[in-house]
């Protein structure tokens, strides 16, 4: 029976199709499946049993019903039914080894169900080539329906089963990791007669079949590795930085291998990987090695802010900022519950320099030209220090310089050239805007103050540097504890050792899923 383009003969024959579609209920069923299967796993590897590993699948139903005014409708191809399904996959693995396993997703007539396309008993034949379709989307594997597919009997069917999916996987380093696997079926108006498929019902379950898990240790990468310039979001510029807006640095420093950071004061950000030289003793040098220098995403000035110094004076050996960080803030960090155990060991004593800005240049000084102070044994107050061995402190001034990627407007190069005190200039806006270490801060602490950072003034004995409200370096800020002014937020840093930590799990270095080490 072919459908008229004429709307009074169309009329009649949606009246017919709504007695065919309600009374004998003419849909396309897609139904569910449900497996549970504990203790997949029984090897050892490494003489460490993986325990109980949990593989399980929710059920799911996909039910596609044809409204009969739907079927009335004149244009050819128009969609007239649609529903979606989410199938979800659960892997919960061993804590400390890596466990993956693989399936297959598969959809099975029913026993005496129709069969959509196709000859012999109960095979009812399809009336174009998208009449009747599927789609499976959100799952890695061979993906049959990636696209979506007419959902005819095919010679890819075998005893009335369709592989839609094979060797999909998924990972678990002991916390629970979820696919929730999306899928379409669709229903579609033709302009000739669909009365084949009227009144009948298709069936069928869609479950997961051919399950393999294994277990094997939890790979691992070297720092040194992770750190390579790749001109996307790490360049070489005087040690390999994470530059631009917003990149992928985020490390969380518990003893998970993935997921979600199990305490917020845990969650730092990486500035980058340099050649620094360390102390064992806290006052001779033993030598240089390859540090990752961290920065923490949390405000330890609080809400009131902190001191650089409570003295009053710009010598960091001495200052209350300095044994701070050193005590009370590490002592803190290490004593943090699921902090990782290395950790304690892995902070190494490094030195930190302590050149900084003069009267005469502080306003005219470029991340390059900063770094270069910075290093400058010669650029100190007197009786200051040029350096001093110790284990936590704040970034430099070149570190916030060195940060950004530039805009659409002033691109990095533009950045790079322009001094750092007049990044506040609306015209280089995008220095600031694209500098992860001032968006970061700004946007996650709603805080209202400065902040310091490492370099003493080296024209008096009583200003630091500070990031600036406005996104510009202030390297000659007053640390005069006799006033509120001087109050400022702290994010503290520190460097660890990449000859004692591995990065490892399955951490992408988003703020969900962080780097982790081990």
């Amino acid at each position: 029976m072919e459908k008229n383009n004429n709307i009074k003969i169309m009329g009649v024959f949606a009246s017919v199709l709504l007695l065919v579609i309600i009374v004998t209920a003419s849909f396309a069923y897609f139904g569910s499946f449900n497996v549970n299967l504990n203790n997949n796993i029984a090897v050892n590897v490494n003489a460490y049993s993986p325990g109980d590993a949990v593989f399980t699948s929710n059920a799911t139903q996909l039910n596609l019903q044809v409204p009969a005014a739907n079927m009335s409708q004149l244009l050819n191809g128009t969609l007239a039914a649609e529903n979606t399904a989410t199938l979800s996959v659960n892997l919960t693995g061993a804590e400390g080894l890596l466990t993956t396993c693989t399936y297959d997703i598969v959809y099975e007539y029913d026993s005496g169900s129709y069969i959509y396309g196709g000859t012999g008993t109960n095979h009812v034949s399809k009336n174009g080539d998208k009449e009747i379709t599927l789609q499976v989307t959100n799952v890695n594997g061979t993906n049959n329906f990636a696209s979506e597919k007419n959902f005819d009997y095919d010679s890819n069917w075998t005893n009335n089963k369709r592989t839609l999916v094979s060797k999909a996987s998924i990972s678990s380093t002991g916390s629970l990791t979820t696919q929730n696997i999306i899928i379409i079926g669709k229903f579609y108006n033709l302009n000739v007669s669909q009365e084949s498929i009227g009144g009948k019902a298709f069936t069928g379950k869609i479950y997961v079949t051919n399950n393999s898990c294994k277990t094997s240790e939890i790979p691992t990468t070297p720092i040194t590795t992770l750190m390579v310039a790749n001109n996307t979001d790490i360049f070489n510029e005087n040690g390999l930085r994470y530059e631009g807006a917003d990149p992928n640095n985020y490390i969380c420093l518990d003893n998970k291998t993935s997921g979600t950071c199990s305490d917020n004061s845990l969650l730092f950000r990486i500035i980058g990987l340099f050649d620094e030289d360390t102390s064992t003793n806290g006052t001779s040098s033993s030598g240089t090695k390859k540090l990752l220098k961290v920065i923490d995403t949390n405000n330890y000035g609080g809400t009131n802010g902190m001191y650089w110094n409570s003295a009053g004076k710009n010598n960091w050996s001495t200052a209350s900022l300095k044994t701070e960080l050193n005590g009370t803030y590490l002592t803190t960090l290490l004593g943090t519950s699921n902090v990782n155990s290395k950790l304690s060991s892995a902070i190494a004593n490094v030195k930190w320099h302590l050149g900084g800005a003069s009267s005469s240049n502080y306003e005219t000084l470029t991340a390059e030209g900063i770094y270069t102070q910075e290093r400058n044994t010669s650029a100190v107050y007197s009786g200051n220090p040029s350096s001093i061995y110790a284990k936590v402190g704040l970034m430099y001034p070149s570190d916030y310089g060195y940060a950004t990627v530039g805009g659409t407007t002033t691109n990095k190069s533009s950045c790079r050239a322009k001094e750092l005190f007049g990044w506040a200039v609306s015209s280089f806006s995008d220095c600031k805007n694209n500098d992860w270490l001032f968006t970061s801060q700004k946007s996650s602490w709603g805080s209202n103050k400065n902040e310091w950072l490492l370099s003493p003034f080296s024209s008096n004995s009583n200003n630091a540097a500070t990031l600036a409200l406005e996104g510009f370096v202030y390297l000659g800020d007053d640390i005069d504890s006799g006033t509120s002014n001087a109050l400022f937020d702290v994010r503290p840093s520190f460097y660890l050792d990449s000859s004692i930590l591995k990065i490892v799990g399955t951490g992408d270095g988003t703020k969900d899923n962080a780097y982790r080490i081990g």
